[in-house]
């Protein structure tokens, strides 16, 4: 009979700790197992150089033990889930002083992030009452002048998170948020001009992204996308790309040498949109004279369709806009 407390693959992880301590030259090592039993493989490697490190581990005494014989560390990856061991003693702190890029839970960051100065947060909150104090705080404290982007997953709106990155993080180039719950509804007003709020505090924020991970597919009103977008960029004038919440994916993008936020080219209702904006807008006359004096200046029939004046539209928009943001 199998005996539950018998461990019939020692020799399996013994196998790999071995094997690992004769590598001493790694500069990248990734153990993306749910296993916490890999935890025994780190206990006796050294690896000089070592400069990348994924795992699935939750934060223990002897990974911190890996991790702080390891202070070369730029690239740390840990598990997105609940992390901490359920014991009474105090874990050793975590010191990664060359640490640039963090993924993982917010627990385990609040305890990797204070001596390191991150250039990149990716974070997950798995206990849905969670409060983002505290990692926002660390991130505040160790990385306030070198971070650049900041990516969360929690379950909500998520406006509290979104305002208190705006008031203690307002240097930060790119915000993304994934929101895990299920809507059928658009985002009603109070939501919007929170998060223009919010955006009014980044001083050089130039791209928000906000997902929904469960939505329900249903029509879109690109019109009130629009509006939306142009509020926002108003409230961020540094803001050049902008994805809602429920856009499906779709991303805005500002041209900035005539002010308007144009839908993305990939998309066909973007793009059908964007052909009547041209036509009929007038606050869209000085980009659409433009576009369509290089429509009559191609080498093109009379007869082309509006499918194929709108890509080609489309074509030239992006031609400038890949130019103007470069």
């Amino acid at each position: 009979p199998v005996s539950p407390t018998v461990d019939y693959f020692a020799s399996f992880y013994t196998l790999i700790r071995r094997a690992l301590c004769r590598m001493p030259h790694i500069q990248e090592l990734n153990l993306m197992v749910l296993d916490p039993n890999y935890q025994q493989v780190l206990d006796h490697p050294s690896f000089h150089s070592l400069s990348h490190f994924e795992c699935r581990l939750g934060l223990s005494e002897s990974l911190i033990s890996f991790l702080n014989r390891h202070r070369t560390i730029v690239y740390l990856q840990l598990s997105p889930g609940s992390t901490f061991e359920t014991s009474s003693v105090v874990l050793p702190r975590v010191v990664l002083p060359k640490l640039q890029y963090f993924v993982g839970n917010s627990e385990c960051g609040s305890a990797v992030v204070p001596d390191a100065s991150l250039r990149a947060a990716f974070l997950s909150w798995e206990n849905t009452i969670s409060a983002p104090l505290d990692i926002i705080n660390s991130l505040e404290r160790s990385s306030g002048e070198t971070i650049n982007l900041i990516s969360c997953r929690r379950s909500g709106w998520n406006l509290d998170l979104i305002d208190l990155i705006s008031i203690r993080l307002p240097d930060i180039y790119v915000l993304i948020i994934t929101n895990l719950f299920i809507f059928t509804a658009r985002p009603n007003d109070s939501y919007v001009r929170a998060i223009e709020r919010s955006l009014s505090r980044f001083s050089v924020l130039r791209d928000i992204r906000l997902h929904c991970f469960f939505y329900l597919e249903g029509s879109r009103n690109l019109d009130e996308e629009f509006d939306i977008v142009s509020s926002w960029g108003k409230a961020c004038p540094s803001l050049i790309h902008c994805a809602l919440p429920h856009s499906q994916g779709m991303k805005w993008v500002r041209f900035q040498t005539y002010n308007i936020w144009i839908p993305d080219a990939t998309d066909p209702q973007g793009a059908e949109w964007t052909w009547k904006m041209l036509r009929s807008s007038p606050t869209w006359k000085s980009l659409s004279t433009a576009v369509f004096k290089y429509l009559q200046c191609s080498e093109t029939s009379s007869n082309e369709d509006k499918d194929y004046k709108s890509c080609k539209a489309f074509e030239i928009i992006h031609s400038l806009l890949s130019t103007e943001i470069q």
